[in-house]
C-alpha cells in the first residue's frame, strides 16, 4: 500500500473495505495530503481514529493521532496537537519504534516552542536528539539541532543557538535534502537578523532562496523573501524592501496565509512611510490595523497604531495621531505583561539549560579521566559496546616491591598520600611519552602503548616510560624503601569497554597475560622484557640477557633486562 499513488488510494476509499483496511488507506492518503490539504487530512485522520478505536487497532490509532496532531498544529490549536502527538508516541515507544518516537518528540518540542514553553520545547528536542544519536540517524540529528537552535534563538541565547545551527548545516550539507538544509539556512538568517546583523542575515536568506527555488517550493520562497524584506528595511534600503514585501504580500494572499498577509502589509506601510508616500502609507497601515484586529494578531495591532500615529502626525492630522499614539501605548502595556511572563519562561529554560550543561561538562570530565579521549567520545555518541583488535601494542605492568611491608608501619593517610604521589608521577610520564594508562590494581600499575590510536613506535614509547618510572622511584626513595619491578611484552591485544555501568577501558589476550608474567617473574629495580619486545627496539636501546623463565601456558621463554 505504501507504493500506491494518491489517485489509487482515492479509488480504494470509494470501494467497500473492511474496517482495518479502511483505516490503513485513510492514513496512507493523509500522508500524501499532509502538505496540501490539512483540513481534509483532519477529517480523514479523525475518521481513521474513530474506526481504529472501534476495532482496538493500536497501530491505526497511533498513525491517525500523528496526523491529527499535525492538522491541529497547522490550525494553531497547539495544546490539542500535543495531546494527539503524545498519544501516538506512547504507542510507538511501547512497540520500540524509535525513529517514529524521535520524530514525534520533535513535533511536540516544536509545538511547545510556539506556545512559548521553552523548557518543555528543549526537553522534547533533547529526547529526540538522544534517540537519533543512538540510532546513528545523522539526518535526524541535524534537523533536531536546527530546531533547538530556533528555541535558543527565541531565548536570546545567540552564542549557543549559532553553535547548534552551524552543526545542523554541517550535517545536513552531507545529504540530498534541499528543503531541510534551506530551513537551517533560514533559521541561521533569522538568528543574524535578531542579532542586528542584517548583511549576514541576507547572505543566509539567499542560500535558502536558492534551494527553495531549486525544488520549486513557492511557500518557502515567499517566507524567505518576506524575511529578507525586513533585513533590507533595517539596512534602510526601502525600495528593495518594498519590492520584496509587495511580492510576498500577493503570494501570502494566494496561499491564504493570514499572518503573512498582515506582516507584509505592515512592512509595505513602513516602507511607504519612510519613502515619503504618506497618504499611501496611512491607507495601507489602516488596512493592516483592520486585518490584524480581525485575525486577533495583537502584536501587529499595536505596531500598526505606532506607524499610523507617525504617518498622521506627518500629514498634520494631530488628533488622529494622538488617538493612535494612545492605542499604541495601551497595547504596549499588554505586550509588556505578556513579555514578563515569557521572560520567566525564558529564565527557567536558561537555568535548566545551564544546569544540564554543567552536568554534561562534569560527565565529560569524568569520562575523559577514566577513559581514553577517543573512547569517551564514542560513549557520548551512544555506543554501548566498544571492542577493537590491535595487531601490535606494548603492555607494561609495574609492581611496587616491598610496599605492603613498608605500609604496615605507616598510618592510612601516609599510605594513601604515597600511592597517590607515585601514581600521579606515573600518569604524568604516560602523558609525556604518549602512553595510555589502563588501571591501578592495589600498588600495581598497568599501561599500554599503541592504542586506542595505533602507532608504529609503541615499543619505543613504553621502553622510555619504563626507564623513566624506575628513575623517578629511585630518586624519590634513594634508601630503597620502595622499588619497582617492571615487565613488558608486545603483540596482539583486544581492548574495549563492556556494559553500561562503571565504565572501564581494559585489555585482554595472551599479550596481556605474558606482560603480567614478565613482571611477576621479574627482579626488583629491573625492567624484564620478552625477546619479541627486545627484538623490536634492539637497535635503539641496550639490553642485558637474563636467560629463560618458565611461564604458565607458554613454557620456557627467553627474557632480557632493558638497561638504557
Amino acid at each position: 500500500m505504501e507504493n500506491l499513488t494518491e489517485p489509487q488510494l482515492e479509488e480504494l476509499l470509494a470501494n467497500s473495505l473492511d474496517t482495518k483496511s479502511r483505516v490503513d488507506v485513510l492514513c496512507e492518503l493523509a500522508w500524501h495530503l499532509i502538505h496540501k490539504d490539512s483540513e481534509r487530512v483532519l477529517k480523514m485522520a479523525a475518521e481513521a481514529y474513530s474506526l481504529a478505536e472501534e476495532i482496538n487497532y493500536g497501530k491505526g490509532k497511533a498513525i491517525a493521532c500523528k496526523y491529527l496532531g499535525s492538522s491541529y498544529s497547522h490550525r494553531g490549536e497547539l495544546e490539542t496537537s500535543i495531546k494527539y502527538y503524545t498519544d501516538s508516541v506512547l504507542w510507538h515507544e511501547q512497540q520500540g519504534n524509535k525513529d517514529e518516537s524521535a520524530l514525534l518528540y520533535g513535533n511536540i518540542g516544536s509545538a511547545y516552542w510556539t506556545l512559548g514553553n521553552y523548557t518543555s520545547a528543549l526537553g522534547f528536542h533533547e529526547k529526540a536528539l538522544s534517540i537519533y544519536r543512538e540510532l546513528g540517524n545523522q539526518m535526524g540529528v541535524g534537523r533536531t539541532y536546527q530546531r533547538m537552535g530556533d528555541v535558543l534563538r527565541t531565548m536570546s541565547d545567540f552564542k549557543l543557538a549559532l553553535e547548534y545551527l552551524q552543526k545542523s548545516i554541517a550535517i545536513l550539507q552531507q545529504f540530498n535534502d534541499p528543503m531541510k538544509l534551506a530551513q537551517s539556512y533560514s533559521s541561521t538568517a533569522d538568528l543574524y537578523a535578531q542579532m542586528g546583523e542584517p548583511k549576514q542575515s541576507i547572505a543566509y536568506y539567499e542560500k535558502a532562496l536558492d534551494l527553495y527555488r531549486q525544488i520549486k517550493l513557492d511557500k518557502g520562497v515567499t517566507l524567505v523573501e518576506s524575511s529578507m524584506a525586513s533585513a533590507y528595511l533595517n539596512l534602510n534600503d526601502y525600495e528593495k524592501a518594498l519590492e520584496l514585501y509587495q511580492r510576498s504580500y500577493d503570494l501570502f494572499k494566494k496561499f491564504e496565509m493570514e499572518q503573512g498577509v498582515v506582516a507584509t502589509s505592515l512592512g509595505i506601510g513602513q516602507c511607504q512611510l519612510r519613502l515619503g508616500f504618506l497618504e499611501q502609507a496611512a491607507e495601507q497601515l489602516q488596512q493592516t490595523l483592520a486585518a490584524a484586529e480581525a485575525s486577533g494578531l495583537t502584536h501587529y495591532v499595536f505596531e500598526a497604531h505606532l506607524y499610523l500615529s507617525e504617518a498622521q502626525e506627518q500629514l498634520g492630522n494631530y488628533g488622529e495621531a494622538l488617538k493612535h499614539h494612545k492605542a499604541f501605548h495601551e497595547g504596549e502595556k499588554e505586550v509588556r505583561s505578556r513579555d514578563a511572563i515569557k521572560n520567566v519562561a525564558v529564565l527557567e529554560a536558561k537555568n535548566r539549560l545551564a544546569e544540564e550543561e554543567a552536568v554534561r561538562k562534569t560527565t565529560e570530565k569524568i569520562l575523559h579521566n577514566i577513559l581514553p579521549k577517543a573512547i569517551a567520545e564514542k560513549i557520548k555518541d551512544g555506543e554501548e559496546k566498544i571492542i577493537q583488535r590491535f595487531e601490535s601494542a606494548s603492555v607494561l605492568f609495574a609492581d611496587m616491591v616491598g610496599f605492603t611491608r613498608w605500609s604496615e608501619s605507616k598510618n592510612i593517610d601516609e599510605v594513601a598520600e604515597t600511592l597517590n604521589r607515585l601514581f600521579n608521577m606515573f600518569d604524568e610520564l604516560a602523558n609525556t611519552f604518549g602512553v595510555e594508562k589502563i588501571k591501578t590494581i592495589g600498588d600495581a600499575y598497568m599501561c599500554v602503548s599503541g592504542l586506542p590510536e595505533p602507532c608504529h613506535d609503541h615499543a619505543v614509547r613504553i621502553a622510555n616510560m619504563a626507564l623513566a618510572m624506575n628513575k623517578k622511584v629511585s630518586e624519590a626513595y634513594p634508601d630503597g624503601a620502595i622499588k619497582l619491578r617492571i615487565g613488558i611484552h608486545c603483540g596482539e591485544v583486544i581492548a574495549g569497554v563492556l556494559g553500561k555501568n562503571k565504565y572501564a577501558y581494559d585489555l585482554w589476550g595472551d599479550t596481556v597475560n605474558t606482560a603480567s608474567r614478565m613482571e611477576s617473574h621479574g627482579v626488583e629495580n629491573k625492567i624484564q622484557v620478552s625477546e619479541e619486545f627486545k627484538n623490536l627496539i634492539a637497535d635503539k636501546f641496550e639490553f642485558e640477557e637474563h636467560g629463560t623463565i618458565e611461564v604458565k601456558g607458554k613454557g620456557k621463554m627467553s627474557v632480557w633486562f632493558l638497561v638504557r
